[in-house]
């Protein structure tokens, strides 16, 4: 929805030619050409994923990048993979990107805004709970000597 509360329509495409080598976030990545990366774009019917052209997997130093081409003309990242730790070739990637593709499509119901909230809940929580150890655990004890050497013997 736009400001005047009117829908704003994004360009369908039954198929993009999407570059080779696409820059994005100051690094250059190489499009990933692999009849497994058909998943995304094509869909899997097997996780219950339709498709979407817009998709492309690039590759950058030690990651993969999944990007969105959006209905403004310019590609976006929607995720990165990590080479490495419970990773162990394309199969598993596209088939972990896939279910992260099916997880947040808001056509099933996903919110971004209260996963966005949720995220940042979190962190707060996490933030807070850090200040509170080091107040008890560095702070406190450093403030209360401060205390008894100014007041002496009044405390």
């Amino acid at each position: 929805m736009n400001q005047r509360g009117a829908a704003v329509l994004e360009n369908t495409y039954a198929t993009v030619d999407h570059p080779e080598h696409l820059r994005l976030d100051g690094r250059t990545l190489t499009r990933i050409d692999d009849p497994v990366v058909a998943k995304i774009t094509e869909g899997d019917p097997t996780m219950g994923w339709e498709g979407d052209p817009r998709f492309g997997l690039y590759a950058g130093p030690g990651q993969w990048v999944l990007v969105r081409l959006e209905h403004d003309g310019v590609y976006r990242r929607t995720a990165t993979t990590t080479l490495g730790a419970g990773c162990y070739g394309a199969l598993d990637i596209v088939g972990q990107l896939v279910a992260f593709l099916v997880a947040h499509d808001t056509r099933r119901g996903f919110d971004p805004a209260a996963h966005v909230q949720d995220h940042n809940d979190r962190r707060d929580a996490r933030i807070d709970a850090e200040h509170d150890d080091f107040v008890a655990g560095e702070l406190a004890p450093k403030l209360h000597w401060a205390v008894k050497r100014d007041l002496g013997a009044h405390f």
